[in-house]
C-alpha cells in the first residue's frame, strides 16, 4: 500500500469565555472541514462508504496556549470518518478580553485555536 497526501486545510476557531481549548479546538477543525468536498476520492482512489475507515487517514494538528488542556478524543470527533489521530502543540492565541467579561466569567482572555488537516489515502 501506498500512503498518498490529498487535502491540506486550516482552520481557526475561538472560545470567548472560559479559555475551553477543547471547545476552541473543536472549532477549528468544524471550520477546517466544513470547506472540504471529496469527490476526488470517489473518483480516482476508489474511496466508497464500505471502506471509507480502512483507506482514509486524517491526521489533526492543533496549536493551543494550552496543549495540555485539550481532549484529543472529543476534538478528532469532529471527523466524521477514516482513521483519526491528533498531535496537539503549543501555539495559537490568547487575547484579553473586557473587564465584563472576567467579572461575570472569570476569564481574563479568549482564545484563538488553530487547526490543520492532512487527509491521506492508503492506494494499491
Amino acid at each position: 500500500m501506498v500512503r498518498k497526501q490529498v487535502i491540506i486545510e486550516i482552520g481557526s476557531g475561538t472560545d470567548l469565555y472560559g479559555e475551553d481549548v477543547t471547545k476552541a479546538a473543536q472549532r477549528a477543525v468544524k471550520n477546517a472541514i466544513s470547506r472540504l468536498s471529496l469527490p476526488g476520492l470517489v473518483n480516482f482512489y476508489g474511496v466508497t462508504a464500505d471502506n471509507v475507515n480502512e483507506k482514509m487517514i486524517v491526521e489533526v494538528t492543533i496549536a493551543t496556549p494550552y496543549p495540555d488542556k485539550v481532549n484529543g478524543e472529543e476534538v478528532l470527533s469532529m471527523i466524521p470518518f477514516g482513521q483519526k489521530s491528533i498531535k496537539v502543540q503549543e501555539g495559537g492565541m490568547l487575547a484579553p478580553s473586557t473587564k465584563l467579561d472576567y467579572d461575570m466569567f472569570g476569564t481574563p482572555n479568549l482564545v484563538v485555536v488553530n487547526a490543520v488537516i492532512n487527509v491521506y489515502v492508503e492506494t494499491d
